[in-house]
């Protein structure tokens, strides 16, 4: 006869058989929806340096101040103060990148906001750019403004722009006694603009070019605040070997009869 089976021993068992068929320790799901991320958006991503610098490319002039310009063509900037440099301005090459590469410190940048990186001093400018403004960061947190006077469009454009030749360029003065300081009586032509001594005008095309003589049309602005751009046509003539230049207004409202200058040779 098999022994009889306590109560208390079928009750263990049957304890035992519920404990093995319950459900197992809570398990983390790690597909649940709180750990779900939406996929970025393509241009969150990514920082399109080439798409910034395409944007870039042309000339800027500072807003509160015809004398102050900066100039992009291709992988090269040049930034003109306008007065008080030691050096003339010269193109370098830059980089563009979404933060700087000199620093370990790491500042991510909105939209229209960039880092021009030169070289050859490690330096770095931020830069907030949006359609024709732009803004050019100091160290002290403020920033230069600009607005885009002339436009290349992408690198092989930059090849392109409007320029004023070579024996056009340098000091002029309508007598030479005015060559010693800037005055009314005396201008300084750069590659791309005129500065008088209260003004500046910039070329935006060209009509006629030869190694000599031009003639195209400017953007004239005065340095006030509250002036506003005037279209001018000019041609510039260099005559005796380079040591006379005849200037003559073809706008609206010009002055009459040509305008002589001589070279300034200091």
């Amino acid at each position: 006869m098999a022994p009889a089976t306590s109560p208390n021993y079928l009750f263990i068992v049957l304890l035992a058989l519920l404990t093995a068929c319950g459900p197992g320790p809570e398990s983390t799901d790690t597909t649940s929806s709180d750990n779900n991320t939406e996929p970025l958006a393509p241009d969150e991503m990514t920082f399109d340096a080439g798409k910034y610098i395409n944007q870039l490319q042309g000339t800027w002039k500072r807003t509160t101040y015809p004398y102050g310009t900066v100039q992009f063509q291709g992988r090269q900037v040049k930034y003109d103060e306008g007065e008080g440099m030691v050096e003339a301005p010269s193109f370098e090459p830059y980089e563009i990148a979404d933060n700087c590469p000199y620093t370990n410190e790491r500042e991510s940048v909105s939209t229209g906001e960039a880092y021009l990186a030169i070289g050859d001093d490690k330096s770095c400018t931020k830069l907030t750019l949006e359609g024709d403004q732009l803004a050019w960061g100091l160290p002290n947190g403020d920033a230069i403004n600009y607005r885009r006077v002339s436009e290349a469009g992408t690198d092989a454009g930059a090849e392109n722009l409007a320029r004023i030749p070579e024996a056009l360029r340098g000091s002029w003065a309508k007598q030479t006694q005015h060559c010693d300081s800037r005055n009314d009586n005396r201008i300084d032509i750069g590659d791309q603009q005129i500065r008088y001594f209260e003004a500046e005008a910039v070329l935006m095309t060209l009509q006629e070019s030869s190694p000599t003589r031009i003639q195209g049309n400017f953007t004239y602005e005065r340095a006030h605040p509250e002036a506003t751009p005037q279209d001018w046509k000019l041609s510039l003539d260099a005559q005796d070997d380079g040591q006379t230049l005849i200037i003559q207004e073809l706008h609206a409202d010009a002055q009459p009869g040509p305008l002589r200058y001589v070279r300034c040779n200091n």
